[in-house]
């Protein structure tokens, strides 16, 4: 590692990794797939099936009672099915809930239109609630996305108001306060060797929140201060304010943030490193012609550590292996 070399390390909160699988994961994941989210094939079936018996069963019989009990029936079908595969049950168990208050309100008045009453009321309410709020620009759709992306759940609430921050940043935060900053353990120590020896350090970060209106550029400037304070001034600041629809050449896996950082530092792409959690990171290093580490986490996908050219246990393994 040549005196001149950057070391460009994920240090600010940024964009999260694209996640694998259907449900919330599809949901929060970079690329948004429908078929994903719904849970594919299975999933729109396990959702249409119960309704569609209803129907057949009525047509067949009107008799509502025997038509109430097949959608029931087959909802449990689906729930049982899933558990023995030991496969996630969520979707066919929030079929189930449906189906069962659809079954309770047409049980109650007899008529076996009321069976869908409970859905179309539901679905008017989330249809009224997300578009106030995209008139409002506070759009509901992204805080719960983004508090899933985030882990925001009971542990974290506690955990951030015995902090003394809101228990609710995860909502509304999108990375843009500065006091939910939190140094990975060791990391400073890391850095402050690494200017000791005269190595520029720096950040290439993607921060799509500002394209999607969720925080500005002042607020992620303000978060990036705070990162300093608690790791030491970095040489260079890269972000790509886009998001993935946008198809720009500086969102990582593109080099574009790794080639203007290192233009900045005036040194070769070649000359430069990356240390990043996801392989992303580990292909914006690749596209742009710099060496490449990947730190694992608990939300890196397997595929990513596969692929990586080197894998590290924590940032100082990885400056090691440079």
């Amino acid at each position: 590692m040549s005196d001149q070399q950057p070391l460009v390390p994920p240090s600010v909160p940024q964009d999260p990794p694209a996640a694998a699988g259907g449900g919330l994961r599809a949901v929060t994941a970079e690329h948004f797939s429908f078929a994903d989210a719904v849970g594919g094939v299975r999933g729109v079936v396990e959702a249409v099936l119960p309704g569609l018996v209803f129907v057949v069963v009525f047509v067949a019989s009107s008799n509502l009672a025997w038509s109430l009990g097949a959608a029931v029936a087959a909802a449990l079908v689906a729930v049982v099915a899933r558990l023995v595969q030991r496969a996630p049950a969520t979707q066919a168990l929030g079929g189930l809930l449906g189906i069962g208050v659809g079954v309770v309100w047409a049980w109650r008045s007899g008529e076996a239109g009321d069976f869908y009453v409970w859905g179309l009321v539901t679905n008017a309410a989330y249809l009224v609630a997300v578009l106030a709020s995209i008139l409002l620009r506070w759009p509901v759709v992204g805080f719960v996305v983004e508090a899933l992306r985030a882990g925001f759940g009971a542990d974290q609430a506690r955990a951030r108001a015995a902090e003394g921050a809101s228990p609710f940043a995860g909502v509304t935060a999108w990375r843009r306060d500065p006091e939910l900053v939190r140094p990975v353990e060791g990391a400073r120590r890391v850095l402050d060797r690494l200017r000791a020896q005269g190595i520029a350090v720096g950040v290439v970060s993607n921060q799509s929140g500002i394209g999607r209106g969720f925080l500005t550029p002042e607020q992620v400037r303000a978060v990036e201060a705070r990162v300093e304070e608690l790791l030491g001034p970095f040489a260079t600041w890269q972000r790509c304010p886009h998001t993935p629809d946008e198809r720009c050449v500086c969102r990582k896996p593109e080099p574009g943030m790794v080639l203007r950082a290192a233009g900045e530092l005036g040194v070769l792409p070649a000359e430069c490193a990356v240390v990043g959690d996801i392989g992303a990171d580990v292909g914006a290093a690749v596209a742009a012609g710099a060496r490449a580490v990947l730190v694992p986490t608990p939300e890196t996908r397997a595929e990513e550590v596969a692929a990586a050219p080197r894998v590290a246990a924590d940032l100082a393994e990885a400056v090691r292996l440079l």
